[in-house]
């Protein structure tokens, strides 16, 4: 957590509009299903902005890279429109006028480009369905034209002399294949990495037939997609109202689907589909498929041995964001899925970009918007720590006031555990305690709560009592004095500004201390020694005061002995092994809001931290996010909760904090975070 003296010397900065994600966090129940937009509104048009402010026409196709940037098709723009990661919409490429011209940004130009794909490496191919052709982006913004020249069809052979007629849809394989419904030639061909182009399977003429090659046949195919390693790809057979799969000889099959059109769910056989026109894989081989004709307008999925079930869509051609069944869409086109599982869908007749995912819906606990505010018993006054307690109950020290509150989950009602409000040091009993202002929370296995009274430079304890006095308060660290020393931790031990706290199963607790940009041991023996860093303020990963902090922030332990660093001013989650070893387990180092694999991910400002039983980390950023970011057990940074700095309740991005500072984790997945600048505990659910 930052405390009002953090808060001092590293000035906040202001706060901008970052996206939030909704992810799919497997095996912790992180939240409801949402369908909601991420970017554009009702209203066609081709502005460059901001979320909903943003503004397309037709959008049909749509792709995600590996950084969770989204890549949409703006067919009736004739542009490739580029979301990022902090929902800023802009245009990647193409003039707005519906031509083929080759060139840097918008100075090439497409027409009504239809499919979108992107690579290992950034590259974006682009069906350009009105030019015939199959074009490239290059992630500095040149374009090229990839193969194609004019309508028309050729026999396999070199790209740069083979003809399309209306390409439909575009995907790529981790090999850099990329793959084309060439929907007027009813054909689905492959550009070789090579540059030959071959077919895969089609005979040329509208028909329906499951055979090899030139033997199996299409009618009006729409979206396809590839899994990574290409053994099969998968086409939206929107005349013939299947799913059908090719493998990478040319087999081709029936996913799903039937003669007549439907919506009914059920293995093969049984499913049907009207009009399908996208289709995506995921990294487990979950097909998703947006089912776009009148009488369906839902999003179905598809199991590997086609079983057909609804994903989101209530089947009324309108426009609602919300639960997956209760959702509307209005002629969805293309999607595409993300490392994390989330669904892009391009909602053609909405002029929108929606998502499905699982989102947090974010709930006021206890506090206001008035530092003082009451919501019953105690009043919340820059609240700085959080732990969970029995009973379903939260301690929260309440900074300000120079309190421990405890607080129910059930009412919201805070009662003082222990704090006079006076300021001051001193030890004892409930009321009679005093604090100089009480920062980070940790609570062991039998209760004890450690406290860092950060101007203080003391840690301190809460040992439980009967009421009416709640809580006794002792001394576990620190002689008062402004410093750095280590050895007995009562007499001689001294810190400089400490502000979070965590203890291991041992009773071993761990100390980030501020100024001395270290993290401190406290051993059961009474013992303090420094486990990592040293006195300047700098980045390097090493063991014990080989490595370097830039003021530490939040502390968390693993039950094997595993220490979590939010390094607040390298913009960095560091891990600290029990020998000492110091690495750098997320963040480039450069401020900022990018999900996706740790090692690309950015951070800006992260303070509170927290592990749960599962080993997701929990971050809160205090620099231009404001948010909650959650790391995965396998790397993956993504964005829980928060959006523009204000105050609001609401799902995932719609909801908004005001400097988080600490966060906790009930064993029901359940976040709750405090906010300094609101005054409030906020759940997150």
């Amino acid at each position: 957590m930052v405390s009002c003296t953090k808060l001092n010397r590293v000035p906040k900065r202001a706060a901008h509009e970052a996206a939030v994600r909704g992810n799919v966090l497997a095996g912790i129940p992180l939240g409801s299903m949402q369908v909601y937009s991420l970017a554009g509104n009702a209203n066609p048009g081709s502005v460059d902005s901001t979320l909903t402010w943003a503004s397309f026409s037709s959008p049909n196709g749509v792709a995600v890279d590996g950084l969770g940037n989204i890549y949409v098709a703006d067919k009736n723009n004739h542009r490739i429109r580029k979301v990022t990661q902090g929902g800023v919409v802009t245009t990647l490429a193409g003039s707005g006028q519906p031509d083929s011209t080759n060139g840097h940004g918008t100075l090439a130009s497409f027409k009504f480009p239809t499919g979108v794909a992107v690579d290992a490496t950034g590259n974006v191919y682009v069906a350009d369905s009105g030019n015939h052709e199959i074009r490239r982006i290059s992630p500095s913004g040149d374009v090229i034209t990839l193969s194609g020249s004019r309508q028309g069809y050729t026999e396999p052979g070199p790209a740069a002399a083979a003809l399309f007629n209306g390409p439909n849809g575009v995907a790529v394989d981790g090999a850099g294949n990329v793959y084309v419904s060439d929907a007027g030639n009813y054909r689905v061909r492959k550009i070789r990495t090579d540059g030959f182009v071959d077919l895969m399977a089609g005979s040329g003429n509208p028909g329906f037939s499951d055979q090899r090659g030139d033997l199996a046949a299409f009618d009006q195919m729409a979206g396809l997609a590839v899994n990574a390693s290409g053994s099969f790809v998968y086409v939206a057979d929107a005349g013939n109202h299947r799913i059908r799969r090719i493998t990478a000889i040319g087999d081709v099959s029936t996913l799903a689907g039937q003669d007549n059109a439907g919506n009914m769910d059920g293995g093969p056989g049984v499913a049907s589909f009207i009009f399908p026109a996208g289709v995506a894989v995921d990294p487990s081989g979950i097909i998703y498929v947006t089912d776009k004709g009148n009488g369906s307008n839902r999003i179905r999925q598809i199991t590997p041995a086609g079983v057909v079930s609804p994903f989101a869509g209530n089947g009324i051609v309108a426009f609602l964001d919300g639960v997956p069944g209760v959702a509307e869409f209005k002629f969805p086109a293309g999607l595409a899925t993300d490392a994390t599982g989330n669904v892009y869908v391009a909602d053609q007749g909405n002029h929108r970009i929606r998502e499905i995912g699982i989102t947090a819906m974010v709930t006021t606990l206890a506090g206001n918007l008035i530092g003082g505010g009451r919501t019953g018993g105690a009043q919340l006054t820059s609240p700085d720590g959080i732990v969970m307690g029995p009973s379903g109950s939260v301690y929260v020290s309440n900074g300000r006031a120079r309190q421990v509150l405890q607080i129910s989950l059930s009412t919201g009602f805070a009662t003082v555990m222990v704090g006079s409000g006076g300021i001051g040091y001193q030890d004892g009993p409930g009321a009679t305690a005093m604090f100089k202002w009480p920062v980070g929370l940790a609570i062991d296995a039998a209760g004890i709560i450690y406290v860092a009274d950060e101007p203080d430079n003391r840690i301190r304890k809460i040992t439980p009592a009967p009421a009416p006095t709640l809580g006794i308060v002792g001394t576990v660290a620190g002689n008062g004095v402004e410093g750095y020393a280590n050895g007995p931790a009562l007499t001689v031990a001294e810190f400089d500004t400490p502000d979070h706290v965590a203890v291991d199963a041992a009773g071993n607790v761990y100390v980030s201390d501020g100024y001395n940009n270290r993290i401190r041991k406290v051993t059961p023996a009474g013992n303090v020694i420094s486990l990592a860093g040293g006195t300047e303020g700098a980045w390097h990963d090493g063991r014990g005061d080989s490595a370097r902090f830039n003021w530490p922030g939040g502390v968390a332990v693993d039950p094997v002995g595993n220490v979590y660093v939010s390094d607040y001013l390298n913009n960095r989650i560091r891990k600290i092994t029990p020998a000492g070893d110091v690495t750098t387990i997320a963040g480039t180092g450069e401020a900022g809001s990018r999900n996706g694999p740790a090692g690309s991910a950015q951070f800006d400002g992260p303070d509170g931290i927290a592990l749960d039983a599962a080993g997701y980390l929990y971050i809160t950023e205090l620099g231009n996010n404001n948010d909650i970011r959650v790391i995965s057990p396998g790397g993956i940074v993504s964005t829980l909760a928060g959006g523009p700095q204000g105050y609001l309740n609401g799902v995932g991005r719609f909801a908004k904090f005001s400097v988080p500072v600490e966060l906790a984790v009930d064993p029901a997945g359940a976040v709750y975070v405090v906010e300094e600048g609101n005054h409030t505990v906020r759940k997150i659910q």
